[in-house]
């Protein structure tokens, strides 16, 4: 992705955070973790000129019109991931429902709306995090992030995977 061109990378909108409502929703602009990771994944973070962590209204995010919109969010419970896709999915589907006007965004028409779980996305297994980014922005590429997962917490950790948790979804 380092070789591609900034007009050829997809415009992506992040959002993190539990409490976010139409008016206040929290993303990641200009020097933050998130417009780091957006950058090495080989996307274009549309609040990337926006102070470090900017909260945003939905009718600007309607504008913006991103082409990838991945919500970070942590599972719960002192889970690490979801139980299962339909939970996940759930999720995904009420965060958009709960959106006036969102179903017109282009990410939504085209499938490319994401679920990562924080546990993930950042701190020492964030590569992993950093490989459903990038798969997500440019889905022809060859890499797995479940592999990946799963050779760092046994090779790395000495733990065993666990089988069956939903960390990103969907996962192409």
């Amino acid at each position: 992705v380092a070789a591609l061109k900034e007009e050829d990378k997809p415009r992506l909108f992040m959002e993190w955070g539990t409490k976010n409502t139409i008016s206040e929703i929290s993303s990641y602009g200009k020097g933050s973790s998130g417009n780091s990771v957006c950058s090495f994944a080989g996307g274009r973070n549309i609040a990337a000129d926006l102070p470090e962590y900017p909260k945003l209204d939905s009718e600007w995010i309607l504008k913006e019109n991103p082409d990838v919109i991945i919500k970070s969010l942590a599972p719960g419970s002192g889970n690490a991931g979801w139980n299962s896709t339909d939970e996940a999915a759930d999720i995904l589907m009420s965060y958009i429902e709960g959106r006036p006007g969102w179903s017109n965004l282009n990410a939504v028409k085209n499938n490319r709306i994401h679920l990562i779980s924080t546990e993930i996305a950042w701190g020492p297994d964030g590569i992993v995090g950093d490989a459903y980014y990038a798969k997500w922005l440019h889905p022809d590429l060859d890499i797995d992030p479940e592999k990946i997962y799963k050779e760092y917490l046994e090779w790395f950790m000495e733990l065993t995977y666990p089988e069956g948790v939903v960390l990103g979804y969907p996962e192409k």
